[in-house]
This record gives structure tokens, sequence and C-alpha cells, in this order.
């Protein structure tokens, strides 16, 4: 094995291994945008069914 060889390969694996890095933590903001996103289309539908329920009457 040349010098350059395990250099390269060296820094194949360190930039892979940043791509998982970053993969993952794109997954959990995604994960977590979603579930705000969620959490805040729950929030809106409360809101008008109380608004609704207050409208009844």
């Amino acid at each position: 094995m040349a010098k350059s060889d395990v250099f390269r390969r060296l820094t194949f694996d360190h930039i892979s291994f940043k791509i998982k890095i970053f993969r993952l933590f794109l997954m959990i903001r995604m994960k977590v945008r979603r579930r705000m996103f969620f959490e805040n289309i729950l929030m809106m539908i409360q809101k008008k069914i109380e608004m609704v329920g207050i409208n009844a009457p």
C-alpha cells in the first residue's frame, strides 16, 4: 500500500462519515419541523373548533 492510497482512503472515509452525519442531521431536522408543522395544524383546528363552539347557540 502506497502512502497516497492510505491517505486517499482515509480522506474518502472522512467525507463519507461527514455525509452520514449531515444526512442524519437533516433527517432529525425534517422530523422536528414536520412535528412542529402538525402541531401548528392541530392548534389551528382546535382554535377553529373552540371558535365554532363559542359561536354555537
